[in-house]
């Protein structure tokens, strides 16, 4: 757990919140490449 004062707490939840959908939108993006790569669709 960390410690985050009062006043960043809004700031602080709206960053993780976009972080983990960035995170998911990467291994999604990873997760197709793989599967092109496997096909031999990618160089």
């Amino acid at each position: 757990m960390v410690y985050v004062p009062a006043e960043a707490v809004l700031e602080v939840e709206r960053r993780v919140d976009v972080t983990g959908r960035i995170e998911e939108a990467l291994a999604e993006i990873s997760a197709i490449n793989v599967e092109l790569l496997a096909r031999g669709e990618l160089d």
